[in-house]
């Protein structure tokens, strides 16, 4: 089992690195809103944009390693 998500993580590199990529930035620029926000309504907001753009990326990173799709070794839509 391990052998294959491995196989698969390795052929579908592309989309894990866009989805990382995505999770990484929205984490920096949540966290920066979060510290400079001058309202806890703002922060809020922040805070739950980080953690459906978190459920989205775990997802499709689920999506990726776990099952095959056509077209899943080039790049995802979201990239281009």
């Amino acid at each position: 089992m391990a052998m294959e998500i491995w196989a698969r993580a390795t052929a579908k590199w592309r989309g894990i690195v866009v989805y990382v990529l995505l999770q990484a930035a929205m984490r920096f620029v949540t966290g920066y809103i979060h510290m400079e926000a001058p309202t806890q309504g703002l922060r809020l907001y922040a805070s739950l944009a980080g953690l459906a753009t978190s459920i989205y990326c775990f997802v499709s990173l689920w999506r990726l390693l776990l099952s095959d799709h056509e077209g899943d070794e080039n790049w995802p839509p979201l990239w281009s």
